[in-house]
């Protein structure tokens, strides 16, 4: 009998081993970068990586435009450990091929197995903190000052690196999360205290609702919220 325990014992773990090899083999078979086919290759394009607990994959989310219909999110085949963290920001290279039909239907996202070529972190010019000096435009080069101009903390933002921002209005302060790609912002939303704007902050807040791009240049941030009107504003 106790020679018949010690067998079933074996055998136990015997079957755990082959369903955890098989499980491991399933997870790891979604990209298979030894036999890719209808390859597209991507050169120096941002992302920001995320690990999708659905099923238990590291990503690199890219987003073409700022909606997210045309988000990308490529799977690694090797992505190297020091990247494997929540909202890293990198600039990638690669071979991209096509996953299983299934596993775009099943999670109805757009996944795209990726064979990295290079990577390496980065940190978006966008961060830091910014005062607001007017509204602009790119037509004529005008700029007109933002009211009231005298108040140290009126129009202010600061963008963090995981996605968030924070700041103050004319007389408000404000928080929010936003998304990038490239020279793509995409505000998602804004909330904060609800006191009535003075001078520019109604125009202020609706502007920044509708930025879409950005431009940093030495100490310069354009935030564009039509095609030849943007918020500008300097470094502090």
């Amino acid at each position: 009998m106790k020679a018949k325990a010690v067998w079933y014992v074996i055998i136990a773990f015997f079957l755990l081993g082959v369903t955890g090899c098989d499980k491991e083999k399933k997870t790891s078979s979604i990209c298979d970068c030894a036999n890719m086919a209808n390859v597209v290759q991507y050169e120096n394009i941002e992302g920001t990586v995320k690990y999708d607990e659905a099923f238990k994959q590291w990503q690199i989310l890219y987003n073409e435009t700022v909606l997210e219909d045309n988000m990308k999110l490529f799977i690694p085949c090797d992505l190297p450990n020091e990247y494997k963290k929540n909202n890293t920001h990198v600039l990638f290279s690669g071979k991209s091929f096509a996953v299983s039909n299934s596993l775009e239907t099943q999670h109805q996202k757009k996944y795209l197995c990726m064979a990295l070529q290079n990577i390496k972190s980065i940190e978006y010019a966008l961060m830091g903190i910014w005062q607001l000096t007017g509204f602009g435009n790119a037509v004529d080069n005008s700029v007109k000052v933002a009211e009231p101009k005298d108040c140290e903390r009126c129009y202010t933002l600061i963008f963090k690196n995981n996605e968030t921002f924070v700041g103050h209005t004319s007389t408000n302060e404000v928080a929010g999360v936003y998304r990038l790609n490239d020279k793509l912002v995409d505000i998602v939303n804004v909330g904060g205290t609800e006191r009535n704007e003075l001078m520019d902050g109604k125009l202020y807040v609706e502007s920044l609702l509708k930025v879409f791009k950005y431009e940093v240049k030495d100490n310069d941030l354009k935030l564009f919220y039509t095609h030849t009107d943007y918020l500008l504003y300097k470094k502090r």
